[in-house]
């Protein structure tokens, strides 16, 4: 067991637990595992963790099957692209990424030939940053209205990159923007439109304070990537 780990997830667990607003149910880590060892997987699960995260399906891919025998939830947050996508829907259990019509098309697709629902959030570019992935804010609400009722889709929250910012306050609006695009598609869509994935290493406690329900830790919670 490597003790770093466990210092780190108690760290992480302490900050989150500050930050939650009274009354709210702590948000799921996921803890982002690209470029990171088996063997800081393992030691994670047995922590406790079982959420974790890729963004390259290759590495993905490698990892799924040598972890096969553990109750893994496998979340995938890269881009997406439409070649993979036999590989990767069905396989994970999450896909966080979903930004464009032909991408939830290609995964309604997907998902029908398998027989299967697969969780989707929708990627959200909440500044509008070009070097980013992402559906604009004003443009969340007509891209559910189009894609919700594609069979093979189990539309369940959102996704937030907010940009990186030089103070608290400056990141707090923009998770409070994407709390806010949460709770107008969660009253649309419904209950099972229930999770908002935002916050990362840098920024976890300030997006739960915003009512985060999925925190996608990487390097913070595992250490230096190799």
């Amino acid at each position: 067991m490597d003790g770093a780990l466990e210092k780190n997830l108690e760290r992480i667990q302490g900050n989150i637990a500050k930050a939650l607003p009274k009354g709210c149910k702590p948000p799921r880590i996921v803890a982002v595992s690209k470029h990171q060892p088996i063997e800081k997987i393992k030691d994670l699960y047995e922590l406790g963790i079982h959420d974790f995260a890729e963004n390259y399906w290759q590495e993905a891919a490698e990892k799924i099957e040598t972890l096969k025998g553990l109750d893994i939830t496998w979340h995938f947050i890269g881009s997406l692209q439409r070649k993979k996508m036999k590989d990767i829907v069905g396989t994970v259990d999450w896909i966080h990424s979903m930004d464009r019509i032909e991408v939830a098309e290609k995964i309604s697709e997907v998902a029908q030939e398998k027989g299967l629902r697969q969780k989707v959030l929708l990627q959200v570019n909440v500044a509008g940053e070009l070097s980013k992935m992402g559906i604009p804010p004003k443009e969340v609400m007509i891209f559910l209205h189009q894609v919700h009722r594609l069979p093979g889709l189990e539309i369940r929250g959102l996704m937030v990159f907010p940009p990186l910012c030089q103070n608290d306050e400056e990141s707090l609006k923009w998770f409070e923007e994407g709390r806010q695009l949460f709770e107008l598609a969660h009253k649309h869509f419904g209950p099972n439109f229930s999770e908002l994935s935002m916050g990362t290493s840098h920024d976890y406690a300030l997006a739960t304070q915003k009512g985060a329900t999925m925190l996608r830790i990487g390097e913070s919670l595992m250490g230096v990537r190799i």
